[in-house]
């Protein structure tokens, strides 16, 4: 089994930060509880705050991986390797501090304490401009 993330910009392979773990395993297996980290970060709830619609982990993978819309049957046929599976959830590394929003492009200032974009915008900014914006991004409003 390969994984399905890897590609010639992003090897696969282990990770310094669960040395121990180096099976590659079905996406959907991934059901580690991000809460906290979703909650510090800023992004757990439908507006940053509460818990309600907190992704499990596979969706924040495939989310930050850029993955949208894929059916039931793709997801399940998808597979991680513990380097995407920790660099793409919680030491995932976020894009600069510039608002990430496709519509506030003239907008390139640089924010000194960011909003962070959760699951319900970075599907509308898909829905709407095709355009992948990871959660966790920064964003201006």
């Amino acid at each position: 089994m390969s994984c399905s993330l890897g590609d010639a910009n992003f090897f696969c392979g282990p990770t310094p930060y669960a040395p121990d773990c180096i099976d590659i395993i079905p996406l959907q297996s991934c059901r580690k509880d991000l809460s906290d980290y979703l909650t510090n970060l800023g992004v757990s709830g439908s507006r940053g705050y509460g818990t309600q619609n907190v992704p499990v982990e596979y969706d924040l993978i495939l989310n930050r991986a850029g993955l949208h819309n894929l059916s039931k049957e793709e997801k399940g046929k998808i597979t991680v390797c513990p380097k995407h599976r920790y660099e793409l959830t919680t030491h995932f590394q976020k894009s600069s501090s510039v608002c990430c929003y496709p519509s506030h492009k003239t907008q390139q200032h640089k924010l000194k304490n960011p909003r962070r974009v959760n699951r319900q915008i970075s599907d509308e900014i898909y829905n709407w401009f095709k355009v992948s914006v990871p959660i966790g991004s920064g964003k201006c409003a």
